[in-house]
């Protein structure tokens, strides 16, 4: 794993955050609404967090919740 976090003044806003068993429970719940539903249709679930982790902080805040030391990767040339 390459443990870098991107650093760029174009990279600007939040990562918004949230649990591994909130994502897996938001798909399953929603494939299981696929499933006892009639139609067969395509359908898009957008799961939001409640911790927004400014791009600014993203790296102490990964290095914190982690322990492990990630390293600032500038933009390619």
């Amino acid at each position: 794993m390459l443990h870098a976090v991107p650093v760029s003044p174009q990279i600007q806003g939040y990562v918004n955050v949230m649990s591994l068993e909130t994502v897996t429970s938001g798909i399953i719940d929603g494939l299981c609404r696929t499933k006892s539903s009639t139609k067969s249709q395509l359908e898009y679930v957008n799961l939001i967090g409640n911790v927004d982790v400014p791009f600014s902080e993203l790296k102490e805040c990964i290095e914190r919740e982690t322990g492990i030391v990630a390293q600032s990767l500038p933009p390619a040339d």
